[in-house]
């Protein structure tokens, strides 16, 4: 593949290893450019590095110990790992949730990296879409914008020769239209639950049982007697 593309590949092995390998590499392929490397550190540094080494060489899936044992032959060592998923329709273990579903109530972030380009390219792409948009923000009474003729702009952060929008400061009457209407919305609610309020039958000890509705105006009277009561 390398020569087809005409690219040249080097090969790195750690001192003392591999050995045999590139040996017989090199009689099936002539010379290969091959660098041979080797750890240095304090022993406390060395040692840990060295372990790991021993660890992967000596696992059972390892190239390495699979090339060296005689019972092993050529054709699993020098197979595609990839082969074993031919016509395999779905890779994912069912029990492993995908990245965006790991904390189940709520979806993960996309964790977008930042270092390939198509990444920064898709984030460029839509911080031009919003340049291009300029973003008014005003007070919203009952649902719906209620802009004032007077706003102020609002200028970008890190460029402030930029306007990004405009924003205007809630009047006084706005201010006082949106009180009116929570307090006849208040009130509209408070009618509603007295429609629908229940209370305990009486004699059944406070425990829950069977109820019946009360009108809102005893309701009311109930509650202002228990308030008197407890002024006493």
């Amino acid at each position: 593949m390398a020569d087809s593309a005409g690219v040249a590949v080097e090969f790195q092995r750690l001192h003392g290893m591999g050995e045999a390998l590139y040996a017989a590499a090199q009689d099936e392929l002539g010379e290969i450019a091959v660098r041979t490397y080797a750890p240095v550190g304090a022993h406390q540094d060395l040692l840990p590095y060295l372990v790991r080494r021993l660890l992967e060489n000596g696992a059972n899936t390892s190239f390495v110990h699979q090339l060296l044992d005689e019972e092993t032959p050529p054709e699993r060592v020098v197979s595609d790992p990839l082969s074993l998923f031919t016509g395999v329709e779905d890779f994912r273990h069912p029990r492993i949730p995908k990245p965006e579903d790991m904390y189940g109530d709520r979806r993960n972030s996309l964790g977008v990296d930042v270092t390939q380009a198509m990444s920064r390219a898709s984030l460029l792409s839509a911080l031009d879409a919003v340049d291009g948009v300029t973003i008014d923000g005003c007070p919203i009474i009952a649902g719906r914008a209620d802009p004032n003729p007077a706003g102020a702009q609002v200028k970008s952060p890190f460029d402030t020769g930029r306007i990004v929008g405009q924003t205007c400061e809630s009047s006084a009457a706005q201010i006082n239209r949106a009180f009116t209407l929570a307090r006849d919305a208040q009130a509209f609610v408070e009618r509603q639950r007295g429609r629908g309020a229940f209370r305990p039958v009486a004699g059944n000890g406070g425990r829950a049982g069977k109820r019946k509705p009360v009108s809102g105006g005893s309701l009311r009277a109930r509650s202002r007697q228990d308030l008197a009561g407890r002024h006493q």
